[in-house]
């Protein structure tokens, strides 16, 4: 019998070597969905020029929620840089680089990317961000490439005004409105998002940040969606998106190229003009309770904000029994957990978990507080635990709407930009 089991036991370690090392070589897609612009980069490996990456860039734009990064466990970003980390053990992760140099698309459909160009041949990705708040990750050449939808959109130089109402219309073609990474190898076990630091490189993104890494499911979204604002009949959060991606790559419209492409949607004046983000009188907009006048919606940072109610809630100095019944060494333990991090929806779910129940905990306290000598430790506890409640009411509200927000949003229509 004991013979048995360790041929048995042998036969799924083999199995379980096997499928490690065959998951490396299985095929995944990246889908790809909002503001995205892609540049081929050359140099991200300082000691091998050869290894091409794409760069997908992104600003925090107005009407859009964080972008998300999900294989099903969403976890939103906030603006940096970062690359694209794999691993089979889920422990140590390196930035995804291949062999892979061209971006081809046949024999799928010509995805038609909007072309772009660069304001200067000295012109260095990693100066975005500080251009504006921006997204940016480093990701390995797809073997194929293909368009996630298309829409027709028309470029303009000029923006109408009422004297020159129809502006000259220097292309009116379909372009991406999405894209579709396709990769034949490199489906390793766990996605995770590196950081980088200082000049990016494989040695310098290689801090994890989200809580929980990405079981490989086949496909990785990366998605940026408008936040379905009602009064958006305009289009402007597409008009708007453009206009911050457009001078993100080339903040002065030095290409002569992107001069043929300052604006968008605009082939005629018509009473959307005044107030829309591209035009460059904004003083003509008297609309201003329009949702893309204010800033994109900002995340709550969960983890700051939790690392301050557990510094809160260990200030109270309360008998170990009562640190127990609030559920403090689960909250601390969390907290140290989320550190530097960006959650993820499980981490949430179990932090709104842990914080009902560090309520109720609280509650149940408060009743023996209350049959208590009101001269001895009634009162102050008492006051201190009902900030407290109120605290863990509000972090939940705020992990509920980052979940939320991760989850919800309508389908970004802006063009996806390829940088020539």
């Amino acid at each position: 019998m004991k013979k048995v089991l360790f041929v048995i036991a042998g036969v799924l370690i083999t199995m379980l070597s096997f499928s490690l090392t065959a998951l490396s070589q299985v095929r995944f897609d990246i889908a790809m969905e909002g503001p995205w612009i892609f540049y081929r980069y050359p140099s991200f490996d300082p000691n091998d020029k050869t290894k091409i990456v794409l760069v997908a860039i992104a600003p925090q734009a107005n009407n859009h929620l964080p972008p998300v990064f999900t294989t099903g466990d969403l976890g939103q970003m906030k603006p940096g840089i970062y690359c694209l980390g794999v691993s089979d053990d889920g422990n140590t992760y390196n930035c995804a680089i291949n062999g892979n140099t061209l971006l081809q698309f046949a024999p799928y459909a010509d995805p038609r990317p909007v072309a772009v160009y660069k304001p200067t041949d000295k012109w260095d990705y990693t100066t975005v961000t500080a251009v504006m708040p921006s997204y940016v990750i480093i990701l390995p050449m797809p073997d194929l490439y293909s368009a996630d939808g298309l829409e027709e959109m028309d470029f303009e130089s000029d923006y109408p005004t009422p004297n020159n109402p129809t502006p000259t219309v220097n292309e009116d073609k379909f372009h991406a409105i999405g894209a579709h990474l396709h990769y034949n190898t490199g489906g390793h076990t766990f996605f995770q998002l590196l950081s980088c630091s200082g000049t990016p490189s494989p040695a310098t993104c290689a801090q994890p940040m989200l809580a929980n890494p990405q079981l490989n499911s086949g496909t990785l979204r990366i998605t940026m969606k408008n936040n379905e604002d009602p009064n958006d009949t305009c289009d402007y959060h597409v008009h708007g998106a453009y206009n911050q991606m457009l001078h993100l790559l080339d903040p002065n419209l030095d290409n002569a190229n992107n001069k043929l492409k300052a604006y968008t949607g605009v082939k005629k004046y018509s009473s959307c003009s005044t107030c829309d983000p591209q035009n460059p009188n904004h003083q003509d907009c008297i609309m201003t309770t329009m949702a893309h006048v204010y800033g994109p919606p900002q995340a709550p940072d969960i983890p700051k904000a939790l690392a301050n109610l557990v510094e809160f809630l260990q200030a109270l100095n309360l008998s170990a029994p009562r640190r127990a019944t609030i559920k403090l060494p689960e909250l601390s333990s969390l907290s140290a957990a989320l550190a530097g991090k960006f959650p993820t929806e499980s981490t949430l779910v179990k932090l709104e978990s842990q914080l009902e129940e560090s309520e109720e905990g609280a509650g149940a306290i408060l009743l023996q507080l209350d049959g208590a000598d009101a001269a001895n430790d009634k009162l102050p506890q008492s006051k201190s635990l009902e900030v407290a409640v109120e605290k863990e009411k509000a972090l939940g509200k705020a992990s509920v709407y980052q979940r939320r927000s991760a989850t919800n949003g309508k389908d970004c229509r802006a063009g996806t930009m390829l940088v020539q």
